[in-house]
């Protein structure tokens, strides 16, 4: 939960100090993805979460990074940026393994049902997501590339 508030304040003062840069633009969901999907792993391994949603997690966000990686070796960089179900995925895959490992110190703590609506709600939004994803990135890639400026 200190990384995802950390990486949540790194990203607001980097746009309210007008800090950003390319490099940051390609790291930082490259880091938020590596956090998240070891955390799932590791939550799978340890019997704490479904290994389904875990496979759902990582099928989404290998989908986007595999499609990050062709549109730019073929056409070169694009701005990608992250949606509002995208950020809202990401969000509640934080709390769902928050949650799992409060739950996990402190089994005496009611969240099982706080659990099992985040469990749907990241199935649900991981799976609108990627689909918006694709949508997206076949409109991207059957406009013409804007100019920069």
């Amino acid at each position: 939960m200190v990384a995802g508030l950390s990486d949540g304040i790194d990203g607001l003062l980097a746009r309210k100090l007008n800090q950003r840069s390319s490099l940051g633009a390609y790291l930082d969901p490259i880091a938020d993805k590596l956090l998240l999907s070891s955390s799932f792993v590791i939550l799978a391994m340890k019997k704490e979460i479904a290994w389904w949603l875990t496979i759902i997690v990582l099928s989404r966000d290998i989908l986007i990074l595999v499609v990050a990686v062709v549109i730019i070796l073929i056409f070169g960089y694009r701005p990608f940026p992250p949606s509002v179900l995208g950020k809202a995925t990401t969000m509640l895959q934080i709390v769902l393994v928050f949650t799992i490992v409060l739950a996990a110190a402190y089994p005496n703590l009611p969240l099982a049902r706080t659990n099992e609506f985040l469990i749907y709600g990241v199935t649900a939004l991981a799976t609108v997501s990627a689909f918006h994803y694709s949508v997206s990135i076949a409109r991207r890639l059957s406009s013409p590339a804007q100019p920069s400026s």
